[in-house]
């Protein structure tokens, strides 16, 4: 139990430093990789509430890492979130009281990463438009050719 606080209090740090600097992607990795390991051990432990939404929020990291969000004043609220609520499930761990899983929080994780995603694939890209203009090309040489 103590080794997931360190986790969490870890995260935490990092959390704050990333929000400081969106740009330096070396924080937001490590954040990732620590909440992976706190879900994999939660997992191992039976500890189902707190490996769901450290999944979650890794997943958040990771499509921000891939840049399929950006680092919004949003998403840092709701990771933020995201960590007390962490916290909250290993102080009712300590206390030796039921968790309660996070459910409306990653709904709300996983809505953002949906949203983005959608916006992303219905997006025009590069390739497209090299597609349209060869479309339009190819139309105009064979009005030409008439």
């Amino acid at each position: 139990m103590s080794e997931g606080m360190d986790l969490i209090v870890e995260a935490e740090d990092l959390l704050a430093r990333w929000a400081e600097q969106p740009e330096h992607l070396a924080e937001l990795v490590a954040l990732r990789d620590g909440l992976q390991l706190l879900a994999g051990s939660a997992e191992t432990a039976g500890l189902t509430e707190i490996s769901t939404l450290s999944h979650a929020l890794a997943d958040t990291y990771t499509a921000v890492n891939e840049g399929e969000l950006g680092c919004t004043p949003s998403l840092l609220t709701l990771c933020q979130r995201g960590h007390d609520a962490l916290i909250n499930m290993m102080d009712y761990l300590a206390a030796a009281q039921t968790l309660r899983p996070e459910d409306q929080l990653i709904a709300e994780l996983q809505q953002l990463r949906d949203v983005t995603s959608a916006a992303i694939e219905d997006s025009v890209t590069v390739e497209d438009i090299e597609d349209l203009e060869e479309i339009e090309e190819a139309s105009t040489a064979s009005d030409d050719g008439d």
